[in-house]
């Protein structure tokens, strides 16, 4: 073949006409670079109606973009020079924007034998690139705030466990005027909100889209309060305003079974009202208190600000619309919180009077203490019990909860570790009756050991252990810890968690 004309071309292949014009691109150069033929869609590609339009030019007349036509260019004299195929990728810069290319490029022999052009064949993955670049990207986001996750929550462990344990101190402390301990817990919960917030930002909770098919679950509600008032805290940290939380003690391990994210919507849309409510006063307030009898559990929302007019309060009752809208701080979220409410069997009380402020009670059915969640400790009078914890300031804050039961029961013993190989090689120091009368608090999370507070239990085969830990709301562990019969306790009610010596 002496020449690279299209007839020819296609004769040299076998290649029909009608077949050879529904390939994706296919097109042909001389050993100058300059187009020979190409087919219809190639001639369509760049922009012409007919491959005769640009038989004869080269890239360079054709491409606006001088980088784009230098690359392709020089991979086109490459197959020619080195007379061996090459598939590639390339990207172009033309009129239409950014494209991408998945080309086979090979040469054209003659019958001596001589490289006298070049072939190509092309497939348009524009689209396919774009996906691409977006998964790698997505990935890259991910991968950067798993990093971000990870870095937040050893923050948070490393501030909510001294805290935790200040607070048990805080408790116990009578010798401490009520004021100065009041000063002191205020100081610890505004350290605890940064720990929360932290989490919060990257909770997967955080994320969740609520529905109308939200499965309703068991729901820790003082837990639950702690953390979504941590959140409004810092929402209001350039307000004054002033929180103030109140959980009763029957409430600390009470339980609704409810749509976990209604809730908090519903919740958050009252505390938001009650915000608006104060309208910026001096000694504005919000109070919010858990209280739970036999049968039912009550979270009251309370404010000091201009409260509502009667007239207000029946059209809310009677689920009427009115017109006083957001910037008079009532109404505005109430038909999400009246939908919540009818799905998880809840009921809404509202009090107010002008002037002084608005009370609004949500009450829902009590149901029974997941079966995770360590309600109650129990000792016998000789029992040893086992603390295993990275944090130091938690073994000041248990000794303070054990010593007056020890003072009662001379046969109590307490005995502490930071690493958990070292309560495992105390175990094995005892015998099987003593290793009966164990009582193992183990943290979960064992910064830079070998194994977690959970593995520790299980590899010592101690019968009676609790996990205690700030990790209690993670469904992996959770799950894990149940499998093997080993009851939770959060770590900030390791200061009001009941504690009974048989």
């Amino acid at each position: 073949m002496t020449n690279l004309q299209r007839t020819n071309l296609e004769k040299y292949f076998n290649i029909p006409k009608l077949l050879f014009d529904t390939l994706p691109y296919v097109f042909w150069k001389d050993k100058d670079g300059k187009y020979q033929g190409a087919n219809n869609n190639q001639a369509l590609n760049l922009g012409f109606s007919s491959p005769s339009d640009f038989v004869g030019k080269t890239i360079y007349e054709i491409l606006d973009d001088e980088v784009s036509a230098q690359e392709i260019d020089a991979v086109d004299q490459k197959v020619m020079r080195e007379g061996r195929t090459l598939i590639l990728e390339e990207r172009i810069l033309g009129s239409q924007g950014e494209k991408f290319y998945h080309s086979q490029k090979s040469p054209i022999y003659d019958q001596n034998g001589n490289v006298i052009g070049m072939l190509g064949f092309s497939m348009d993955i524009t689209e396919l690139k774009k996906q691409e670049m977006a998964i790698a990207a997505e990935r890259d986001r991910l991968i950067e705030i798993a990093a971000q996750a990870k870095l937040a929550a050893l923050v948070a462990h490393d501030i909510s466990s001294p805290l935790a344990a200040l607070k048990i101190m805080i408790d116990t402390c009578n010798e401490l005027p009520e004021n100065k301990r009041t000063l002191i817990r205020r100081i610890a919960e505004n350290i605890l909100d940064i720990a929360n917030n932290l989490l919060n930002n990257y909770s997967k909770d955080k994320k969740q889209v609520a529905s109308e098919i939200e499965h309703r679950q068991p729901l820790l509600v003082s837990d639950f309060l702690m953390y979504l008032l941590s959140e409004k805290k810092i929402q209001y940290r350039n307000r004054l305003i002033r929180f103030e939380t109140t959980v009763e003690k029957d409430a600390q391990f009470a339980f609704i079974q409810v749509q976990k994210t209604e809730l908090r919507r519903s919740l958050s849309n009252l505390i938001n009202n009650a915000a608006d409510a104060l309208e910026d006063k001096d000694n504005s307030l919000i109070v919010v208190r858990l209280a739970a009898a036999s049968m039912s559990m009550t979270v009251d929302i309370k404010d000091n600000g201009k409260g509502m007019s009667n007239e207000t309060i029946m059209k809310l009752k009677n689920h009427q619309s009115f017109t006083e809208g957001k910037k008079n701080g009532h109404g505005l979220g109430l038909q999400q919180v009246r939908d919540m409410l009818e799905y998880n069997e809840g009921i809404m009380e509202i009090k107010s009077e002008l002037g002084q402020g608005t009370s609004i009670q949500l009450t829902f059915p009590r149901v029974a203490a997941a079966d995770w969640i360590a309600q109650e400790i129990h000792l016998q009078s000789n029992s040893i019990v086992v603390i295993l914890d990275d944090e130091e300031s938690i073994h000041g804050a248990w000794n303070i909860r054990f010593t007056p039961l020890i003072a009662l029961h001379p046969n109590l013993k307490l005995h502490h570790f930071t690493h958990g190989q070292e309560a495992l090689h105390f175990f094995e120091t005892i015998n099987s009756l003593e290793k009966d009368q164990v009582l193992l608090l183990s943290d979960y999370e064992l910064i830079h050991q070998e194994s977690n507070g959970l593995e520790i239990i299980n590899t010592s085969q101690i019968k009676h252990a609790v996990l205690v830990t700030s990790h209690y709301s993670n469904p992996k562990i959770r799950n894990l810890a149940m499998e093997s019969g080993i009851k939770i306790l959060p770590k900030q009610m390791a200061s009001v968690v009941p504690i009974y010596v048989n």
